[in-house]
């Protein structure tokens, strides 16, 4: 967006809307492209809003929020600290 970024000194207030605008579609259609989006719906008008307000349905696994982050990292530290026992064969049985 920088590249389509007009001095400060020389930006509307229409300009700038429109400009946060087409970023945001810009930024959906990157997520639709690779596939992380399955939904989406905008609404925008350059006189009552100054961004675009809308719901996006998302592919969870693309989101990863910064606690998920670290307990992965900690998860990973210690997988070779946890112990565990198989036990599948035993619970076969208990099936039948």
């Amino acid at each position: 967006m920088s590249s389509l970024l007009p001095d400060l000194k020389d930006l509307t207030k229409d300009q700038a809307n429109r400009l946060i605008c087409a970023d945001y579609l810009r930024a959906v259609a990157g997520l639709i492209e690779r596939g992380h989006v399955g939904a989406f719906e905008l609404a925008w008008s350059k006189t009552l809003c100054t961004s675009p307000g809308g719901r996006v349905v998302m592919d969870s696994n693309f989101l990863i929020a910064p606690a998920e982050a670290e307990f992965q990292a900690k998860i990973e530290e210690a997988k070779d600290k946890i112990s565990f026992e198989d036990l599948s064969e035993k619970l076969k049985d208990k099936d039948n």
